[in-house]
């Protein structure tokens, strides 16, 4: 049979604290609305200075938007006056530099001007796909080996003109992956 247990005894409670005077709960009311009004201060300066840098981010890329769009005219203007039957070689010549200038934007439409049937000289285009060539090969060289594979791009005329500038860049059609 089951023995009888010893009476099982309550835990003693620690005895009750009393109740923290009104001057105690003021320091604390006091010290807690500082640690609030700091936080809220400390986020409110991070935040501040994540929007700053975020408004400043996005006023750059605007300009800088705004910039190109103004190159892109300018160019245009550019490609605009070559065209001028009345203009010379030596003019001619000189603005094309200056549109190559334009960078990558510019490998397009001096293509074009080197392989399309106009008034003035095949070569006229070639000095400045060459001087594209120095930073955007790839992209000249891309132009270059697809021309004779679309019909009617190239005047029979300006052919040779961009087959020479091709072996002279050395572009070759790229290795197959396997």
């Amino acid at each position: 049979m089951d023995s009888p247990s010893p009476p099982q005894s309550q835990p003693d409670l620690p005895p009750l604290r009393p109740p923290p005077s009104p001057a105690r709960m003021a320091v604390i009311n006091t010290l807690l609305a500082i640690a609030q009004a700091l936080l809220i201060a400390y986020f409110g300066w991070a935040l501040k200075d994540r929007l700053d840098s975020a408004l400043k981010e996005r006023q750059t890329s605007v300009q800088e938007r705004l910039a190109t769009v103004q190159a892109l005219e300018k160019m245009s203007g550019l490609l605009t006056e070559i065209n001028k039957e009345s203009i010379k070689d030596e003019e001619r010549e000189r603005i094309v530099l200056q549109v190559a200038m334009y960078g990558s934007d510019a490998i397009y439409p001096l293509f074009v001007m080197a392989v399309s049937k106009n008034a003035y000289s095949p070569s006229t285009a070639i000095p400045g796909l060459r001087l594209l060539a120095l930073q955007h090969r790839m992209e000249v060289c891309a132009l270059l080996l697809e021309a004779p594979t679309i019909p009617k791009l190239v005047n029979a005329i300006r052919e040779v003109a961009v087959q020479d500038l091709t072996k002279e860049l050395k572009c070759q059609l790229p290795q197959a992956t396997r």
